[in-house]
């Protein structure tokens, strides 16, 4: 994939574009791609519009997009070209439709929305801010179901699974609203050497999701690991002892050394 998915993650959180195309610093919403007089006349119970309302707009349309991808992820595996078509909805030119479907359902009308959105451009940046944060859980565990590695979500069963095939176990725990957490997925698990050596069955690797939000017994499984910050990364020899630990992002090529050794 030239344009892969980790760039287009990027996209949302930082509007980039592929191959290192500028982009224009203006946010593509309703109010600079869709059309002129598309007013949504005749709707009774207009809401009076203010920050929160705008923001809860895009709130939900994140909620909405997200949910989509959680769907087809819950369905089986993505191939790329599934997991490009998916990522090209999130882009807030694509997002648009959803985006006027929910402004529907909340009896707003566009031409209103653009004419506030024009006037408040700061406003329309924080509720596009939130419509990504919303969405940034669903784009990480799309990227890392395409990535090629076979992650394992339970440390147990993979600490079972690696005092019978007598392999190392590398733990990742973090959430994907941590920033060391992303810079992990967008760099050190993006290099090519680290994924040759996660792929090729001397390591089991085990990405653990500690939103406490999204999973209740997170707090618990940070309490028994002692972890105190994010990301929690932690190399576990053949029989579960553990051999190195970090609660930073580590880069490449400091990680990719200490997983030679472990392999070893």
């Amino acid at each position: 994939m030239r344009c892969g998915l980790l760039v287009l993650a990027i996209v949302l959180s930082a509007g980039g574009g592929c191959g290192g195309e500028k982009r224009s610093e203006e946010p593509r919403t309703v109010a600079n791609v869709a059309p002129a007089g598309s007013g949504d006349g005749g709707l009774a119970a207009r809401p009076e519009l203010d920050v929160h309302v705008i923001c809860e707009v895009y709130t939900r349309a994140g909620k909405k997009l997200g949910a989509e991808i959680d769907t087809r992820l819950e369905a089986g595996s993505v191939t790329e070209d599934e997991a490009r078509v998916l990522m090209q909805k999130l882009l807030p030119s694509e997002a648009v439709p959803v985006v006027r479907a929910i402004m529907k359902d909340m009896h707003l009308s566009s031409d209103d929305v653009v004419a506030y959105e024009r006037a408040h451009p700061e406003i329309v940046q924080r509720c596009v801010s939130a419509m990504t944060h919303r969405l940034q859980p669903s784009i990480m565990r799309l990227a890392r179901a395409t990535s090629g590695i076979a992650w394992r979500t339970d440390l147990t069963r993979a600490q079972q699974e690696a005092v019978r095939d007598k392999k190392p176990v590398l733990y990742i725990g973090c959430t994907s609203m941590d920033r060391g957490c992303r810079e992990l997925d967008r760099q050190t698990f993006a290099d090519q050497r680290v994924k040759a050596r996660l792929k090729d069955g001397s390591i089991i690797p085990v990405y653990d999701d500690l939103a406490a939000e999204d999973d209740p017994n997170a707090a618990a499984r940070k309490t028994k690991l002692h972890i105190d910050a994010l990301p929690a990364i932690i190399l576990f020899d053949t029989h579960g002892v553990e051999l190195r630990r970090w609660a930073t992002f580590v880069p490449a090529d400091v990680l990719l050394p200490e997983l030679v050794r472990a392999a070893n």
